[in-house]
């Protein structure tokens, strides 16, 4: 199933603050990490929940698709919220914030923009289309359940 991009409403920094060491974090020589919050990513993972995709004893090709389309969708609204340049790297990552994978986000690196940051940003989004998709998906996750039973 092909998901359609949803349009971006809102790109909004929340705020921004420098690495300290004392804080337990890296210096970040080339970048800096990206925390969002995002109506569409509230919407997986409530989808994720209802689910309880959380408990299945085998890894759901059906929340990866959707996990994917989400970070895909916000790396470029953050390479476009950011006007990062063509060689800047933005990649989602559970272990942005701390090596236990307790505060994912985005690494964005091979920029001059906000070296050695945490930036907060606020993205909204039109999700009508992934709200129309989701029973698609829904269908899709008990299929697959039952290929695994």
């Amino acid at each position: 199933m092909k998901l359609q991009t949803p349009t971006l409403q809102s790109f909004k920094i929340e705020r921004k603050q420098h690495r300290a060491a004392s804080h337990g974090g890296r210096y970040i020589s080339d970048g800096f990490n990206v925390f969002t919050s995002s109506n569409l990513s509230d919407t997986i993972d409530k989808f994720f929940t209802e689910n309880k995709i959380y408990s299945l004893p085998f890894k759901c090709r059906t929340w990866t698709k959707l996990k994917n389309f989400v970070s895909k969708v916000e790396e470029a609204a953050l390479k476009n919220g950011f006007s990062l340049e063509s060689s800047a790297v933005v990649k989602y990552s559970h272990k942005t914030g701390c090596s236990c994978g307790c505060s994912p986000g985005f690494r964005v690196r091979k920029t001059a923009n906000f070296h050695n940051h945490d930036v907060f940003v606020k993205l909204d989004y039109d999700i009508s289309s992934l709200e129309a998709a989701l029973p698609a998906f829904k269908k899709m996750l008990k299929d697959e359940i039952s290929a695994n039973a």
